[in-house]
């Protein structure tokens, strides 16, 4: 097992990821939005849509694409492997202890890592919405 490097800034890495991913499924929310060619149902899911604060795996699957319906939350959880999953509920422990009680120890390789498998738990959500990988 290699050195693992563990910097002073890795604490906060996940806190900013988790908010760039938050903004990531708002968006992908409003492009599913506007794809039913009906502009003022689009600007009205854009204006009402807040940030999603709960990104927990199981909170995106019922309160984000269960909302859509059972079949989006369904493509969801069988489109992001148990890896994926543990790997992102890492994240959002890491960013919860990070953010609210005080410092987490991670090692940069951590996060990298976490932050790869959080990308498929994002392509998870783009493919339930049938949006396409983007």
């Amino acid at each position: 097992m290699g050195t693992r490097l563990y910097m002073p800034g890795t604490r906060l890495l996940p806190v900013h990821m988790c908010g760039l991913y938050e903004t990531v499924v708002g968006e992908a929310m409003l492009r599913r939005a506007a794809r039913t060619g009906d502009a003022p149902l689009a600007s009205y899911v854009g204006r009402s849509l807040r940030p999603h604060r709960q990104m927990m795996f199981g909170g995106l699957a019922g309160s984000i694409l269960g909302r859509f319906g059972g079949r989006y939350k369904r493509g969801f959880a069988a489109g992001a492997d148990r890896i994926s999953q543990g790997m992102h509920v890492s994240l959002i422990d890491n960013r919860n202890k990070s953010a609210y009680d005080g410092p987490a120890s991670a090692a940069f390789d951590d996060v990298v890592l976490w932050h790869q498998h959080g990308k498929f738990v994002i392509d998870a959500i783009e493919e339930a919405l049938n949006l396409g990988l983007g």
